[in-house]
């Protein structure tokens, strides 16, 4: 197996006040206030928010190759057997020995790069051959290169939000805008039940 991955975080990032911490609509606290009302709600809403984000990337590929050999032996033999009054004679008259011989290689590449919304799955049930290995090398060195540059490429792209990034909270704008860059590296996911004001009209709907 031949194995290369790099990630590379550039910290996380809170969403504005009004976006990582939600206010529930007056629909919302209706749905809350009525029968079997979480389980509505969570049927809409899901279980969790977005609070934060986490700045970077993933890039890497991996090559894996597996043998399978399996070996028959069988052995033959004909025997004849002659009687003739009180004596009796066993004679083997044929014997044939075969040996089969069976390998199997299977070959397969999974490689990617976040940063750039690229993803590669290939498998070869037969294994490498010809044109095929020098396809799997130049795919394996280009993903390595990508895995190896991946930070600069990152910062290059984050100083277009440079500005942004000073102010410690983004909007919805900017963050789609993020998301589309391929910067989104991962999502810090809050549950509603967190939310105070979610408890209290749960609590109200209990008195």
């Amino acid at each position: 197996m031949i194995s290369r991955r790099c990630s590379f975080r550039c910290g996380n990032v809170a969403l504005s006040e009004s976006a990582s911490r939600p206010v529930l609509t007056l629909e919302a606290k209706q749905m809350l206030r009525s029968a079997e009302g979480l389980k509505k709600f969570q049927q809409k809403y899901g279980d969790f928010f977005v609070s934060e984000l986490s700045i970077g990337a993933d890039a890497g590929a991996c090559l894996a190759i597996s043998s399978l050999s399996h070996y028959d032996s069988i052995d033959k033999s004909i025997v004849a057997e002659a009687k003739a009054l009180f004596w009796s004679k066993t004679v083997e008259v044929a014997n044939d020995h075969s040996r089969h011989h069976f390998e199997q290689r299977k070959a397969s590449l999974v490689a990617h790069d976040s940063l750039e919304n690229a993803a590669l799955s290939k498998s070869w049930p037969h294994g490498l051959q010809g044109a095929a290995v020098d396809e799997v090398r130049q795919q394996i060195l280009g993903y390595s290169d990508r895995a190896e540059s991946l930070d600069g490429r990152v910062e290059s792209k984050l100083s277009h939000w440079a500005v942004e990034l000073d102010r410690g909270h983004f909007d919805w704008n900017v963050c789609r805008a993020l998301w589309e860059a391929g910067l989104v590296a991962e999502m810090v996911l809050v549950p509603f039940a967190t939310l105070r004001e979610l408890q209290d009209v749960l609590l109200e709907t209990r008195r």
